[in-house]
């Protein structure tokens, strides 16, 4: 499986080419693996994808921590009919969110406080990709 998309993580950042790529048996591997690159980079592998479905990870882009999380139980564990291989057919997700240095945990709950000077470099920025596999 192969997704592609492009985005900006402020606005003062350069586009970036993003790709998803999820490998398995049909590559001949035992095990599948994640794989996410910027810009022909690969910055995120995932290997044994059917033990880690679900995770996260902060990688450094433009400056900023950007957190990616990722669950994809359904294509490791919903079956297709007839099919002994997790190659089923499903929904996931994948999230691509900025935060500041000072934030110490992941999705910490934050208060937005307007103000003369805010400028919109403050203000975080969430990616959300849906894919499907059929």
């Amino acid at each position: 499986m192969l997704y592609t998309t492009k985005a900006r993580f402020s606005n003062a950042g350069n586009w970036h080419d993003i790709v998803i790529r999820c490998t398995g048996e049909i590559e001949g591997l035992k095990y599948p693996v994640l794989q996410v690159s910027f810009d022909k980079r690969v910055v995120i592998r995932v290997k044994r994808l059917q033990w880690n479905f679900r995770g996260n990870q902060t990688i450094f882009l433009d400056g900023l921590l950007v957190d990616l999380m990722w669950d994809v139980y359904e294509w490791c564990f919903c079956l297709d009919t007839g099919s002994r291989s997790g190659s089923g057919s499903g929904q996931v997700v994948f999230v691509f969110r900025t935060r500041s240095g000072l934030d110490n945990r992941l999705w910490l709950e934050e208060k937005i406080v307007k103000s003369e000077d805010d400028n919109d470099d403050k203000k975080g920025f969430s990616l959300l990709v849906y894919a499907t596999k059929s």
